[in-house]
């Protein structure tokens, strides 16, 4: 599987100032995961969540397998867990730090994206450049966000000349940290609440699962490679075919590649966001007939995992 990953400071910062954060990992069972989370309003909560979010990830995946329904009850669950672990921080700790966070979980067969704010990941055909698959950002101009917002007697601002925000301050309406709008006192962690529903910016994912095919390849990177000379953003699709234009079969090149491409369309020296971007190769070969199958060595090893499956209180899990 072909990996590449690159990164620019923006703004003037000299590294490793940059509140973008990523990794990448693989795992017993055929299993890589990957993910970018994007700080904002200091550093302590993308630096925490790089440290620990991985671990809790290929944790999870130890009980939950390849079972797909599972993986995705046990992101929702870390997501929230990940969220109390860093109010218990201490607000002397986290201060009004946060991060967005958008992962992916890469079977022998699925590709399972996650995510809260705005880092975008897409799939994309490696021969055309076509746009196969993405994600919508958690903005809190998005009617079903509005509308929780709302509901929790928060506001969202739409002030000329800015993007909305959430009671005036933070563009996306789902973050890791940001206490500041989630608590009445942001000192003061409301434990006892339903962190999933009853805060103005939660930490619940959405969740795509999207079988793997014979041409694909996914892109994580974060909002910073979107952003233009002008107001407007740049379209996914067009991300896309920027990505396609620069592919060879080094990635780590193809990703440098692109990131050059994006600093050159703005005013030199680079003034803009901080922006990583990460690619994977996620084809599955053909066979003769043109079915999908992972490798012969492949589906050995998922036939043998499989026979160790067994149910636990109604529940599959998965020994690796």
């Amino acid at each position: 599987m072909k990996v590449g990953v690159a990164e620019i400071n923006g703004r003037g910062r000299s590294p490793p100032s940059t509140e973008d954060r990523h990794f990448v990992q693989t795992l017993p069972g055929e299993i890589t995961i990957a993910g970018v989370f994007d700080g904002h309003g200091g550093l302590f909560t993308v630096v925490h969540t790089l440290k620990e979010f991985p671990n809790m990830i290929a944790n999870m995946l130890t009980h939950t397998g390849t079972d797909i329904t599972a993986i995705e009850n046990g992101l929702k669950e870390i997501f929230i867990t990940h969220d109390k672990n860093l109010a218990k921080q201490g607000s002397i700790r986290y201060r009004d730090s946060g991060s967005t966070a958008t992962i992916a979980i890469i079977t022998p067969t699925h590709c399972i994206i996650a995510y809260i704010g705005d880092s975008p990941s897409c799939i994309f055909d490696p021969s055309t450049g076509e746009c196969l698959t993405l994600i919508e950002p958690h903005l809190p101009s998005n009617a079903k966000e509005k509308e929780r917002i709302l509901k929790c007697k928060g506001t969202v601002t739409t002030d000329e000349g800015d993007a909305p925000r959430v009671n005036g301050t933070l563009m996306v309406s789902r973050a890791f940290g940001d206490f500041s709008t989630k608590f009445k006192d942001s000192t003061v962690p409301e434990m006892n609440k339903n962190w999933a529903t009853d805060f103005c910016v939660i930490a619940l994912p959405d969740i795509k699962v999207i079988p793997r095919g014979p041409k694909g390849v996914l892109a994580i990177f974060s909002d910073g490679l979107v952003d233009t000379s002008s107001d407007e953003l740049k379209p996914i699709p067009d991300v896309c075919k920027m990505i396609k234009e620069s592919l060879n079969d080094d990635y780590t090149l193809s990703a440098q590649t692109v990131l050059k491409k994006h600093m050159a369309q703005t005013e030199s020296p680079y003034e803009g966001d901080d922006t990583t971007l990460i690619l994977i190769d996620i084809s599955l070969p053909q066979t003769q007939t043109g079915g999908l199958v992972p490798s012969t060595r492949k589906a050995k090893r998922f036939k043998r995992a499989k026979k160790q499956t067994k149910r636990i209180e109604g529940l599959k899990t998965f020994t690796i």
